[in-house]
């Protein structure tokens, strides 16, 4: 009924290289396609995205425009792409891509300056996210400012 099958030490030690990677694949994937799925496109799931992180939105959307996004190789576009590493957000996919770029007043950040939350949404889901103040500071959704 059953075979006994013989194999070696570096076929199974191949094997299991060959299905960790498959394993770790599938989970990078799913990681960024898991960052895609917060729902954007009306200004009710973009308050409601703002709330996950504590911050309160103005209501009124201040500007909405749509905007390719780039891939400038640069101090701010490294310290921007490190702030949203750590949200659990990357834009390396949308590079060259049309996106929906909305901004809205933030009514309990920290800083008198005044600040303004601007998200990116590609396809009705939200992207990236970051909050900056009129004093030219920017900060990550954990109010934390971006290190160049």
């Amino acid at each position: 009924m059953f075979k006994s099958v013989q194999i070696g030490r570096s076929a199974l030690i191949a094997a299991i290289c060959a299905a960790t990677a498959a394993a770790v694949i599938l989970a990078v994937s799913a990681q960024a396609l898991g960052a895609v799925k917060k729902q954007g496109g009306s200004t009710e799931a973009r308050e409601r995205f703002a709330a996950e992180y504590g911050w309160y939105l103005g209501g009124e959307m201040l500007s909405e425009n749509t905007v390719i996004l780039g891939g400038e190789s640069d101090t701010i576009s490294e310290g921007y792409s490190r702030l949203l590493a750590a949200q659990h957000m990357d834009i390396g996919g949308y590079i060259g891509r049309p996106v929906n770029m909305c901004m809205y007043e933030v009514l309990n950040f920290m800083s008198e300056a005044g600040a303004v939350m601007t998200l990116f949404e590609y396809n009705g889901h939200i992207i990236a996210a970051h909050i900056s103040t009129s004093d030219g500071c920017i900060y990550g959704l954990d109010g934390q400012k971006m290190q160049l």
